[in-house]
């Protein structure tokens, strides 16, 4: 997991919260970006099966990629009530699933080579988590590494990561570990729980 917390008073708060160079990438890919309109759609099977095979296209981390599961999963999670989607513009859709006292984030998907000037991932974490902290969402999980979120934190190098997510974490967090809540993901509930509980 790599938690993101919700509970800020408001995303300035949690801008202030960023290192420098986190603050000045939220600034520019707004920048870049400021013809797009970040907003949650509701599910539609036929944009959502594109942009999954568009993802599934492109190299991710130097190697193709396969969703591993289809969109009729996504649809079913969808009738559920446990998807939410947005979308940036034209350009990108992100999905997120619904957990136990979290939102599991399944990555953006956009055109990497047409828009790779445009700092679309960042665009689109940013204002997740902007959308989220302005209404009251559970905490996010941005993916990827340990369960045990401290662990997490203190050796964040040994897990898959891709190192740009950690931008999204408040540098007291990674500077002080010991400050952030001692969350674990229980499988396969897909529970976040605190340890000791």
């Amino acid at each position: 997991m790599l938690l993101v917390r919700t509970d800020w008073p408001c995303f300035n708060d949690y801008l202030a919260a960023l290192d420098k160079p986190a603050r000045k990438n939220y600034k520019a890919c707004i920048k870049r970006n400021a013809d797009l309109t970040y907003s949650e759609v509701p599910f539609e099977r036929e944009e959502v099966e594109f942009f999954m095979r568009l993802w599934e296209r492109q190299l991710v981390r130097g190697a193709p990629i396969q969703w591993v599961f289809p969109v009729e999963h996504v649809e079913e999670l969808a009738l559920k009530g446990e998807l939410r989607v947005f979308r940036g513009g034209f350009r990108a859709l992100h999905f997120i699933q619904k957990r136990t006292l979290y939102w599991e984030c399944h990555p953006p998907m956009y055109d990497k080579v047409a828009h790779a000037h445009l700092y679309i991932a960042k665009y689109m974490w940013f204002n997740l988590i902007r959308y989220a902290i302005e209404n009251r969402m559970e905490h996010l999980d941005l993916g990827g590494g340990n369960d045990y979120w401290r662990d997490h934190i203190r050796n964040r190098a040994r897990y898959p990561n891709p190192a740009y997510k950690w931008a999204y974490v408040p540098l007291r967090a990674k500077q002080d570990p010991d400050s952030e809540p001692d969350y674990y993901i229980r499988r396969p509930e897909c529970e976040l729980l605190l340890k000791g509980s």
